[in-house]
Order: structure tokens, then C-alpha cells, then sequence
């Protein structure tokens, strides 16, 4: 795979299941703090690492595994609370 953050793919890409959890663990690392509203490594919203990630997912068709919402006082569980899980 080539490109860097900060480049737009223009083309639908494939994405294997490592490259997916892979673009899913960036997006949740990167994604914006409910408090700030900014990334909490690169300080801004919606940063560049964040963005690359979600257009691969999407370019792949994979919107399945986009990450859902973060819910607070889960360990990092992307269920909702109350979820069956």
C-alpha cells in the first residue's frame, strides 16, 4: 500500500482483515476527545492519521468496521451501555 496521511485516494482500495483492524485501532487512537474536541496525540480534530484511516475503510467498502462511538466506562468497549455483548 502506498500514500500517506494527508494524501486523498482517489480509487476504491482493497483492504485485508489485518489492514482493517489496523485503520480501526488508528481511528480509535486518534479519535477526538469528547472534552476537547481534539485528538489527543495530534491535537486536532479530525487529525490526518484519523482521517486516512476512515477513506481506507470507506474506499473498501467496509464501513462494518468503523468504530462505533466510545462510551465512557467501558475499557474501551465500543458497545453501547446496557448492549448485549
Amino acid at each position: 500500500m502506498t500514500g500517506r496521511p494527508g494524501d486523498r485516494p482517489s480509487a476504491a482500495v482493497e483492504v485485508s482483515e489485518e489492514m482493517a483492524a489496523h485503520f480501526r485501532d488508528t481511528m480509535l487512537t486518534h479519535a477526538d476527545d469528547p472534552v476537547t474536541g481534539v485528538c489527543v496525540r495530534c491535537g486536532r480534530s479530525r487529525c490526518d492519521e484519523w482521517r486516512w484511516a476512515y477513506e481506507r475503510l470507506v474506499l473498501a467498502g467496509r464501513r462494518d468496521d468503523l468504530p462505533g462511538p466510545v462510551w465512557h466506562g467501558g475499557a474501551g468497549s465500543t458497545a453501547a451501555p446496557g448492549a448485549a455483548g
